[in-house]
């Protein structure tokens, strides 16, 4: 048995995954310039259920599986999943009392957690994969 395990080799990521991970990449991209927009109409519950559907559904084990231990990408993934939790808090209390100040730390870090998610695709991410996953989405 234990030969099995030490030569199991760590999945590939798969371009379905990837292709998860860049749609997640997108939606935070549009949250923040919603967000960044005077007088934009958006219901911070809505963006929480949002974070928790679609492409982030699974948005962890995508990530996890598209920049794996021991990549160079792997810190800036850890560092996206913090700062994601991080608007989440942030999310809940300006649905709770709006203010612009509130809104401005919530795009402030979806937009970090968004950038922090492009360094962890550019350095986990194999090229070959990556094109193959912006193949899927098109």
């Amino acid at each position: 048995m234990d030969s099995y395990i030490r030569g199991a080799k760590p999945p590939e990521p798969e371009g379905t995954q990837v292709a998860l991970v860049l749609l997640a990449q997108e939606e935070l991209s549009q949250f923040v310039k919603v967000l960044r927009t005077e007088g934009a109409s958006l219901d911070p519950a809505d963006v929480r259920s949002l974070l928790r559907a679609g492409p982030f559904r699974n948005f962890r084990s995508a990530l996890r599986l598209a920049v794996p231990l021991g990549s160079p990408g792997r810190d800036a993934a850890e560092a996206c999943f913090r700062r994601l939790e991080e608007a989440d808090v942030a999310l809940l209390a300006l649905a709770k009392a709006d203010s612009p100040e509130k809104r401005v730390q919530v795009a402030a870090s979806l937009a970090a957690a968004e950038a922090l998610l492009a360094s962890a695709i550019a350095a986990g991410v194999p090229p070959a994969t990556l094109d193959a996953a912006r193949a899927l989405l098109q």
